[in-house]
């Protein structure tokens, strides 16, 4: 059976690459993790910089904030652990080799909205390719990783069609083409963090800007 050949400086920039994202998403996490669980100090300190008459319209809207960015959270995670599991499932049954991993890579995937699903795709793709395929599909010789990464597409695009307008559009509302240009914007200015945090941005912002036209 021919293979494909890939130098190992390839595999090492590939893995270099994926680390260096994946150690930025964990940073992301445990920052958050801990604003989470000590930014009520930090949001009270805030509301002491405005004046008396002043704080009770600020704490509102940074209540309004603090749910929008929970609700976020929340939906980020579950769609996490979902494709994680999910993928893990459908790329063990196929026989992929590293099912586990590239569960994990496509989980941690969903926390960079709209980029995400590309980047998961090339890394399906790639980790079957110097994998060697599918056992499941071995009959297929060369078009097994591409079509090990059009099972994933189809399993992205049932989740953006029966999961994701369930959880996080009704806890998000922005219109996608905002949400991408944020993401683009995002990730341009600040790199992978830009592509996590562009969408909880904007969120606030435009919590913000609503609570300023409805008061």
């Amino acid at each position: 059976r021919n293979s494909i050949t890939i130098s190992s400086q390839q595999v090492i920039r590939f893995f270099s690459g994926a680390l260096s994202s994946l150690f930025n998403i964990f940073i992301f996490i445990l920052a958050l993790f801990y604003f989470l669980k000590d930014g009520g100090g930090f949001i009270n300190y805030l509301q002491n910089l405005f004046p008396p008459d002043k704080r009770a319209e600020i704490g509102v809207a940074t209540d309004k904030i603090n749910r929008v960015l929970t609700n976020y959270l929340l939906a980020q995670l579950s769609l996490v652990l979902l494709m994680a599991v999910v993928t893990s499932i459908v790329f063990t049954l196929l026989g992929v080799k590293y099912a586990l991993i590239l569960g994990v890579v496509v989980g941690l995937a969903e926390l960079i909205p709209v980029i995400g699903p590309t980047i998961a795709f090339v890394t399906v793709v790639f980790i079957s390719t110097i994998g060697g395929g599918a056992h499941n599909l071995s009959f297929l010789i060369y078009y097994e990783p591409i079509l090990i990464g059009l099972v994933y597409v189809l399993i992205n695009q049932l989740e953006n069609i029966l999961i994701v307008p369930q959880i996080t559009g009704r806890m998000v509302q922005l219109h996608p083409l905002l949400i991408l240009a944020s993401v683009l914007v995002g990730g341009h200015l600040f790199g992978t963090v830009g592509f996590l945090i562009a969408v909880p941005v904007v969120a606030s912002i435009k919590v913000v800007i609503d609570h300023v036209s409805e008061g």
